[in-house]
Order: C-alpha cells, then structure tokens, then sequence
C-alpha cells in the first residue's frame, strides 16, 4: 500500500507532465483540433467558403443594424431631455453633462439659432438641416444624428457611427462595439441613393438612413484568431499550474529533492513555450528589443532571461533553506570562486543580448534589461557566498544583511553592465544612422512599390483628405518613416501637399520623376540626393492623369517626426531621452584626415563623431553627439535602480518563506520583539517621524513638477497664440509639417484652422471644452488652457480670446508641442531627484533612528540605573523604618511581659507558675510573630537572581488543591474552577505558587466576597490563571498602589502579600495584574509562561 509521501510525489510528478505537455502544446496550438475539421477547411471549395462569408457577412450587418436602432432611440431621449435644460447657459452645460460613452456622443442645444450649450464630443458639425434622425458623412466619419425643434429651442444628439483611418485611431466608434468585429475586416458605408453600397439600414419609424456592407475576414485569419485565444487561454492555464505546482512543492523546506523537480519542470516549460509570441502583449518577449543566439530558448528575449533568473534565484534560495549540503571546505571554496566567475562571465555575455530600439530607451525599457541581469548575478553570487560560508566552516545559512550586500553589489555589477552596453548601441545606431544617409534602403523600396500598385488603383490623385487615407491604410504607415506626399496635376505641376514629417527634398527631382511616371504609366521609383542624403521618390499615376508623390528619407534623426502626429491619428512621437543627436554642418569644419567611416572621441560626458557624406548640397559633415549626462546623474539614476533590485530580491525572497510558511513566523516574531524593546519604538518613532513628511514631500514635490511642466508648455503655446493673433495672416492654409496648427472657434465652434486636414478629422471636436467656454465667455478671461484626450495621449491646449475687425468674439487654440525635451528631461531629472532623495533618506533615517535610538536608550538605561539606585537607597530608608515599625510592635508585650514576670517573682501574692506561662506564652506568640516579619521582608528584598529559578508544574493540580483547601475552609464562600480538568504545565514553583494563590484568595474573603471564580486558559506561549470574586472592590484611587510594600486597604496585616506576589512571578517570566471597581468585586490576571515539552 503507497504511503502519503509516495503518494504526494506521484501527484507532483504527474501534475509536472501535464504542465510540460500543455508547454508543448502551446508551441504548436493547432495540434488540438488539427485533424478531420483543419482538413476539410483546407479541402473545401469556393463555395463553402463564399456561404461562410456570406453568413459572418449577414450576422455582422444585423448586428450593427440592432445597435444603429438602438443609438437612434437613446439619441432622440437625449434631445428630447434637452429641450428642458434650464435658462441659465451655466445651468444648462450642467444639466447636458454626459459621462464618458462608448460609442462617441455628444448633444448641442440651440438657442434663437445659436448654440446655448453643449456636452461630449462632435466629430461631424451639429448644425443638421432637417429634424429627426439623420446620418451625416464627411471624409473621415459617417455619424448619426436626431434633432428636436420646440419653440426656439432645438436640440441636437449625434453618435460616431464610423471613422476612416487614420482617425480611427483618435476616436470610438459604434462599428467598433458589435460583438462580431473580429470576424468582420472593414465596414463600408453609404448614401440612400447609392444602390452599390450595401443594404438599407433603417430606423426605428421605417426610414430609410444609409446603406451599410461588410467585409469579412479571410477564413485564414478566423482559424489564425482561433489559435490565437486558446493559446491565450492556453497560457493562462499554464501559468497558474506553474504557479500551484511551485507552491505545492515549497511547502516543507526539507523536500529539496521536490523543490528542485518543479524548478526543473519550470525550466522545461520556458525553454518549450514561444514567447516571442507573446510580444503584442508584454514588450518584454520582444526579440527585437533584447536576443541573444548563445543561450538558444533562454536568452530569445528579455522577459525569458527575466524567467529563467527567477527560476535560478529560487534554485538557490531552496539549496539554502534546505541545509542539507555538506561539502569538504576545498571544493565548496573552488565552487565559490568557480560561481563567482560563472556569474561575472554570464553577465557580460548576457549583456550584449541588449538592442536598443532606435527611438532611444526607457525606463521601463532599461529596467527590462537590467532586473534579469540583476537576478541572474544575485543568483550566482548569493550562492557563492553560502558556499564560502560552508569552506569557512561556518554554519550553512545566509543571514538578511549579508544577502543584503550581495544584492547591493550584484545589483551596481548588473548597472554598470547595462549602462555600457546602452552606450555602445548608441553608438552604432549614431553610426548606423550616418551610414544609411549614403545607401538605399531596399525595405523602403519594397514599401513604396506596393503603395505604387495601390495608387494607380485610383481615377485620380483626389483630395488631401483622399490621400491621408490612402497613405495610413498602405503598409508604409506603420513603418514610421519619414514621409512627404504630393499631389501633381496632368502637366507635372505640383497640387498639393501632405507632409507627414517635416521632410525637405528637391522638388525639380521629384518633378522630373513625375514626367517620366506620366511619360510609361507606371509607378516609377528613383533615388535621389536630396538636403539630408540620399531619399527614396515614388511617383505614382492615375487613370485621369495625375499622379501621387511619395518622398521618404532613410531612418534618421536629422528629419524630427511631426510633434503634432496625434491629431490625424498617427502614433505621437516618444518623448524619452534621443539615444543621440545628428546634425549637418560644413565640411570644412572637419579636423584631421577625412574618414570614410565614423571617427568618434570623448569629450567629458559626450562622445562627438564625425563622418563626410554626400548630399544635394554636395559635401558635408555629419556630427553625432551622444550625451552620457553627468556622472551626479548617472549615479543617482543607478542608485535608484539598486534600491529596486535589492526590494525585488527581498520580494522573491519573501514570496518563497511564505510558501513554507515561516515568513509568518518571522515577521511576528520580529513585531514581538521589536514591540516589547524600547530600542525598537524608539527606531520605529524616528523612522517614522522622517519617512512621513518625506513622502508628503515627494508627493508633493511631484505634483508640483507636474504643475510647473504645464505652466511652462502653457506660456509656450500663449506665446504661439499670442503671435498668430497678432497676425491673422497665420491663419491661412499652412500645410507644412511641424508647424504649430490653429484652430479658430466662434460660438463655440470650429469655424477653421491652419490645415484644412485637422478641421475634418477634429482631434479634439468640434467644440469649445465647456470649462474654457466658462472661462472665456463666462468670466471673461483673456486666456484658458486644458488638457484634452488625443488618440489615447493626454495633450495640453491653450485658448486665447479676440475680435475680428468686424468686433466679432472669437477664441484662437492650438495644442502644445509633443517635442519640448528640455523640458521634460528637466521634469525626469528633477522626478529621480526627488525619489533618491527620498528613497536614501528613508534608508538613511532608518540607519540613523537606529544609531539614534540605541545611544537614547543607552542614555535612558544609565538613567534608569541611576534612577533605580536612588529609588533602592529611599525604598532601602523606608524598609528601615517599616522594620523598625513592624518589629517595635512585638517588642512591646514582650518588654510588658518580662517586667510582669519580674514583679510577680517578688510579690507572694501572686501565682507565679500562671503568670510565667501566660507571659511566656505571649512571649513566644510575639517572637513568632517577629519572625514571620523576618522572613517576609527577607523574600521582598531578594534579588530575582537570588530567588530559585521556576520549574516545570502541573498548574492544574495545584489550583484543585488549593481551592479544595478554601472549600473546606470557614465561611460560607461558594468556590468555583473552570478548565482544570487536564493537566496544563507552566514555569513556576509549587510552594510559592501556593503561597500566592492562597495570599490572592484570602484577600477575597477578607473582601467579604460571597463568590470567587477561577479559571484557567491556555493561549499560546502563556498559562493564564483569572479570579474574579464579587467583593467590595478596591477603590479607584487606591488601584495604582495596590502592589507598594506596606500599603494595604485593611488595618491588619503587613502589606507585602501582593507586592512578594509580583516579585515572584516576575521573577519566573510572568506577570499579575488587577481590575477592580468600588462595589463591583475584583478580578486578578495571574499570567506565566507556558511550559516547553
């Protein structure tokens, strides 16, 4: 018959099977479901697959027809609710306030004409011609609207139906919501009248609104998408049987052989499972960003190396905890050394796996590199140290500050390594960039030939608005390139304009592309020298004639990515730290021999290259410059970073001892320790007093910074607006990329800006935010700004109010720049300021309050000292007198009766033989009595190391002999005792513990108690023995003296009972307290300490 154990381990094991079984599975997800259904759906035919089409088709177009009913009827409430907003305009923006709603909404109310209020976002203009609902198309949205009239009021409710890229990007809208987005590619709308554009979608009363199509997914895509949710699935499943099977087999710190098999099984799942696949959703398993070939499935990313780190530091941590590895002192000393090297060796050679990403990196970025380092370090040289302990001879454990310096270093080695490995990327890239300013980028071409093919698909170039969404849905918008558009007319004249980036280039080149395009009727690629270096130029024609320019410059920092790309829809540009700067300047300026390759050197915190290249202008330098900033800053920032590391250590460390349970243990026994010391309140009080008011500081101190980035970029954009007001001509069509843009409102309303473009896809809306109308029109503010959401990035915008020659109000606006890296490299670094400062200081107070609290309570302890010595000399002058008190009493009848004895032995009269017993009697009634005084003021005055040291007794036994004694006893006192009926052993001793619980008891009856009650509880390290009688009570002020020697509540008796009491048990550990209240009897806590078996 198996045993436990064999049965546990059999369960681990199997369980470690399945783990590693659904690891390859994950590898290959279709291996599931791919037989007879993968088969047939590879074997069917056309038709099949149209039916299928034809099905995902018609569900989608139902599905989004219900939501469009839908939309319409809450639309028509919400303008129908308008129409009773109140009179006053302020009142009125309250009462239309909508919540955050999915689809977009918004709802405007008119007034006499004019808008009166307003609330949420409008993508497309609220002024609709006609009543009822409506739908409205513009080139990027198609929305719905429902519009009221009562009176001279009308209200209108419009909803985002549909956006085109790329301001689907910046917006939500309704087609993103039906449940069938995922089987659907692309919805298309259009008008009533246009028969080709799909079925009628109608509203709630049977009109007719727009035509709607959809374009399903190819059946690839659906079976690709599949996979994709139960590999999620999948992965989740697996992580929690990781995660279960680890805590499992942490339980008993003794199984090591246990341990080591789920970190094995562990192992083999990250070396099965891709997880490059998972890089859309956790940039760490993006092998672009870190790979390294040497350590094959381990090092195929960040995020792998980060597991594999994990699982070696708990490798360590159970070899520790385990404590059952003896070695001879020389090979655990060649080990040590040998792990010492191992780890140094690793690291380095892990280092170099590191890419950085040419947008530069970040902190999240940096620390991705940095904590799997970290931890594979920690790992190796933590290990080291124990065996070093074990060639010491010193016993195999590895205290909290010593893996506190081993951190410390590991975490300063794994830094310094990152740190240099950053810098010589920086380096290449700097250098890759010159060099790419010379050659041709075959991906470029590929890119531009493909968005060729998908232009000459097109009658004719069509509008700037036509061409920004040709561009983002082309493969070429995703590539991020630096890119100009234009647009030329049959005879080779330039039209117009769509710079994506800020982009110069020669127009006669370009010119004579466009010739040659219109001369074959084919797109046409060619490469041009142009201000930056060599460019890529894409002429493109159509069937009318026209042909569509594409201009793109290699990858370079010399071209700046348009700070103001969010607002059509494109991702915003980083705003971390460049990895460098590059720019061109004249090739005379060139010192030395000029190189054909990059010649870089030092000049104190910066590397300076240099490298001629060819451009338009003919020859030129390029300057790279990579700033390493300051060492003060380099050391702040990396001194932060080992903080982190050594918190993530303790953090896994912790994570382990409270899988086994003793984590628990530790941390209260540590809370009892530290609050029973004064030591400990002491350094906890300091700590505290500094650590409160520094986060308070830092808290505020951030808040602040926040404040001070926005008031500066505020006083930049008013600078902007201060100038355009100034001259109206600004205002004109701009259509030149990084200039700031301009929007003008009137009423509220977006009447124009400087591009045409950002007035049809409306970044921000249509419409004034309804805190800078208060502002302006309401308190009659010259200025307002506002942050506003813009494709997911939060912008600042600043307002200015003016006047038209014509003393027309209007309101001028323009967003910020996202490109400010002065001011946000001055923001970071006064954020990591105040984080060092705070984080050392935390760990300095807590250093210091230490240091502080034991020279205090060196100080108090000398005090107390000196305080208890003079406490000794006046209690050792008061014991003298009560002494001298308690002894003059017996000697009295004695003297008493040796004078009688001497009269009566010469007077005849008397009987001497009486009188000599009578006195002789008294006499030695008095001497006993002087000895009971003896022998009490001799145990209240000894010393507790004096006292005989406490035993293990049976506390039950006594309590049911010495209350069965009080039973027997005079009186009609009724005695109770509860839970004595086991034996519960304790440290005391057996007379003494008599003496007291007797003195206690008798103190009861003298207290005329009619009922005492005694009970004993067991509670953890303590033996608590409680008697509660229901006497007169002890007065309230004569509670705090009960235990002064000589002081008592009766005229009889010496007043030492209960101050002997508390000398005694305090002596063994223990403790006695009272509580008691005039007239409501008195309970007595007798507490010791639980005996150990």
């Amino acid at each position: 018959m198996m045993t436990k154990t064999l049965r546990t381990r059999l369960a681990l094991v199997a369980s470690g099977i399945a783990i590693l079984l659904l690891a390859i599975w994950l590898r290959d997800p279709s291996i599931p479901y791919g037989g007879d259904w993968s088969r047939a759906s590879v074997l069917s035919d056309a038709r099949t697959q149209r039916d299928d089409d034809t099905r995902r088709r018609a569900r989608a177009i139902r599905s989004l027809r219900a939501r469009i009913v839908q939309t319409e009827r809450s639309l028509r409430d919400d303008a129908l609710n308008a129409l009773g907003a109140p009179g006053s305009r302020r009142a009125a923006f309250e009462f239309l306030g909508l919540p955050a709603q999915e689809p977009e909404t918004g709802i405007m109310l008119f007034q006499a004409g004019a808008p009166f209020a307003w609330s949420g976002k409008f993508r497309t203009d609220p002024r609709v011609p006609d009543d009822g609902a409506s739908v409205t198309f513009t080139p990027f949205y198609t929305a719905i609207n429902f519009a009221v009239t009562r009176g001279g009021r009308r209200a209108v409710a419009t909803a985002l139906l549909h956006a085109e890229p790329p301001a689907n990007q910046a917006s939500r809208a309704l087609v993103e919501l039906i449940e069938e987005q995922d089987q659907i590619l692309s919805f298309s709308f259009g008008r009533v009248a246009d028969e080709a554009s799909g079925e009628v979608v109608r509203d709630g009363r049977g009109t007719a609104l727009l035509r709607v199509d959809a374009t399903p997914v190819p059946p690839e895509t659906v079976r690709f998408n599949r996979a994709a949710t139960l590999q999620a699935r999948g992965s989740l499943l697996l992580g929690m049987g990781l995660l279960i099977l680890l805590a499992v087999s942490w339980t008993d710190r003794r199984r090591l052989g246990t341990r080591l098999f789920a970190l094995a099984v562990s192992a083999a799942v990250i070396a099965v499972v891709p997880w490059n696949n998972f890089s859309n959703v956790a940039s760490a398993f993006d092998p672009a960003s870190y790979y390294l070939r040497d350590g094959g499935p381990f090092t195929a990313s960040a995020g792998v190396v980060l597991l594999i780190s994990v699982v070696l530091m708990l490798t360590t941590f159970a070899l520790i905890r385990a404590r059952r590895v003896r070695l001879p002192r020389g090979i655990a000393a060649t080990i040590a050394v040998a792990l010492v090297m191992a780890g140094l060796l690793s690291g380095l050679r892990v280092a170099e796996g590191i890419a950085l990403p040419p947008s530069g990196s970040t902190v999240a970025l940096w620390l991705t590199w940095e904590v799997p380092l970290f931890l594979l370090l920690f790992s190796f040289w933590l290990t080291a140290w124990w065996m070093g302990r074990l060639a010491r001879g010193r016993s195999p454990t590895v205290h909290l500050g010593s893996a506190s310096v081993v951190g410390i270093v590991a975490g300063s080695a794994a830094v310094l390594m990152v740190w240099q490995t950053v810098t010589r990327e920086r380096l290449d890239l700097a250098t890759r960039d010159i060099a790419g300013l010379q050659r041709a980028d075959g991906n470029v071409s590929n890119l531009l030939r493909r968005l060729g093919d998908e232009l000459a698909g097109f009658d004719s170039a069509g509008t700037r608005a036509d061409l920004l969404k040709r561009y983002a849905a082309s493969d070429l918008a995703p590539a991020a390139l630096q890119v100009a558009l234009a647009t030329w007319t049959t005879n080779a004249q330039l039209s117009s304009r769509l710079d994506i980036a800020p982009l110069v280039y020669d127009t006669a080149a370009v010119a004579s592309s466009v010739r040659r395009a219109l001369a074959t009727r084919l797109p046409v690629i060619t490469h041009a020298l142009g201000p930056t270096g060599r460019q890529v130029v894409l002429a493109a024609p159509h069937r009318l004639g026209e042909v569509t320019t594409a201009v793109v410059s290699p990858r370079t920092r010399l071209v700046a990515m348009d700070p103001f790309a969010a607002l059509l829809g494109f991702a915003q540009p980083g705003r971390n730290d460049a990895p460098y700067s590059l720019i061109i300047d004249d090739v005379t300026t060139l010192t030395g021999d000029r190189n054909t390759t990059v010649t870089w050197r030092r000049i104190g915190n910066e590397w300076h290259g240099d490298e001629p290249i060819m451009t338009a202008r003919g020859t030129v330098r390029a300057h790279a410059e990579v700033d390493l900033r300051s060492l003060r800053t380099r050391l702040l920032r990396g001194s932060l970073i080992v903080i982190l590391n050594v918190a993530i250590a303790g953090f896994l460390w912790a994570l382990g001892a409270m899988a086994e349970g003793g984590f628990g243990r530790w941390v209260r026994g540590r809370m009892w320790k530290w609050g029973r010391s004064y030591h400990g309140r002491l350094t906890l009080a300091l700590f505290t007093f500094f650590v409160v008011p520094a986060i308070a500081f830092a808290a505020w101190s951030y808040q602040r910074l926040r404040g001070d980035d926005r008031e500066v970029r505020g006083i930049l954009v008013q600078e902007t607006l201060s100038t355009a007001a100034a001259r109206p001509e600004v205002l004109a069509a701009s259509t030149r990329a990084g200039e700031t843009p301009l929007f003008l409102y009137s009423s509220g309303l977006l009447q124009r800006s400087s591009d045409p473009l950002y007035q049809q896809v409306a970044p921000a809306g249509l419409t004034l935010p309804p805190s800078v109308y208060h502002s302006i029109a309401g308190r009659g503010e010259l200025t307002a700004t506002a942050h506003l959401d813009v494709a997911g990035d939060q912008v600042l915008w600043g307002y200015r109010a003016g006047a038209s020659v014509m003393r027309e109000p209007y309101v001028l606006a323009a967003p910020a720049r996202s490109d400010e890296m002065v001011l946000d490299r001055r923001r970071r670094d006064l954020t990591m300021l105040v984080l060092f400062a705070t984080a050392g200081g935390a760990l300095a107070a807590l250093w210091l309050s230490g240091i502080a609290a034991k020279r205090l309570a060196r100080d108090l302890e000398l005090s107390r000292i000196e305080v208890a010595r003079a406490e000794r000399i006046l209690a050792w002058g008061e014991m003298a007198r009560q002494v001298a008190h308690e002894i003059k009493n017996p000697l009295t009848p004695i003297r008493l009766g040796v004078q009688h004895l001497r009269r009566a032995r010469s007077d005849p009269r008397v009987n001497f033989d009486r009188v000599l017993d009578e006195n002789v009697t008294r006499i030695l009634s008095e001497i006993d009595r002087l000895d009971e005084i003896a022998r009490a003021f001799s145990r209240y005055g000894s010393a507790p190391a004096d006292l005989p040291p406490p035993l293990r007794i049976d506390i039950a036994a006594i309590l049911r002999d010495v209350v069965g004694l009080e039973k027997i006893g005079v009186g009609d006192v009724s005695w109770t005792l509860r839970g004595a009926e086991a034996a519960v052993f304790a440290e005391a001793r057996t007379d003494e513990l008599r003496e007291v619980l007797l003195n206690v008891f008798e103190n009861a009856r003298l207290a005329r108690a009619r009922s005492v009650t005694v009970t004993l509880e067991r509670g953890g390290r303590t033996v608590c023995v409680r008697i509660a009688d229901d006497g007169s009570g002890i007065a309230r002020a004569s509670l705090p003296r009960v235990f002064e020697p000589h002081f008592s509540t009766r005229t009889t008796g010496s007043g030492l009972g209960l101050a002997i009491s508390r000398r005694l048990l305090e002596s063994w550990a223990g403790s006695i307290d009272i509580t008691s209240a005039e007239g409501s009897g008195t309970e007595v806590i007798i507490t010791l300490q639980a005996a150990t078996t």
